[in-house]
């Protein structure tokens, strides 16, 4: 039996994990707006779904860009852009957000851990190099597309989409280099 959990993103219903295959493909999680396949969890009497990664997300943070306050994992109520990389989500998305000054950033656009720690714990530099868009590979009658690395909450992890990439859904890519908290495209 699927284990059930209660979650900061759905406080109403426990959701169960749920293995996600060619039926649910294009199911979205309502963190990080990236389809999901593999393993994640579900609520059945809603249709909420998550990455198992995005459910482990911490909901606060904190980023060099900005210092003045500690972010808040929201959900957005109006669409939003991600300063980091300048996309523009959808309300209901999730968002490391500064509700005073209006500050917002992708969970995925956001350091991973182990970066985040070392850097307070060292005052050292780190890089984080961020695949912002789709990118595909084409290899005769087959394409294969992997989506930005950093779609879980900055956890690496490339999905390849066949079905997508032969039904010619995807766009271009961009890569966004942070370096030391700062962003330039």
């Amino acid at each position: 039996m699927a284990a059930s959990v209660s979650c900061f993103y759905h406080p109403q219903h426990l959701v169960r994990e749920h293995r996600y295959g060619a039926k649910s493909a294009g199911v979205a999680c309502t963190a990080c707006e990236r389809r999901i396949t593999g393993d994640g969890y579900r609520c059945r009497k809603c249709d909420f779904n998550i990455h198992h990664a995005c459910l482990a997300l911490p909901v606060s943070a904190s980023v060099d860009e900005h210092r003045e306050h500690a972010l808040t994992l929201s959900s957005l109520a109006a669409s939003g852009t991600c300063n980091t990389c300048k996309v523009t989500s959808q309300a209901g998305c999730y968002l490391y957000r500064c509700a005073p000054c209006g500050f917002n950033v992708h969970p995925r656009c956001m350091p991973p851990p182990s970066q985040q720690q070392q850097q307070e714990e060292a005052g050292t530099a780190w890089e984080q190099t961020v695949q912002v868009g789709k990118g595909i590979l084409q290899f005769g009658f087959f394409v294969l597309r992997a989506t930005d690395d950093m779609t879980t909450g900055g956890l690496a992890s490339p999905v390849i989409d066949v079905m997508e990439g032969l039904f010619g859904l995807y766009d271009s890519t961009r890569t966004v280099r942070r370096r030391n908290g700062q962003s330039a495209a």
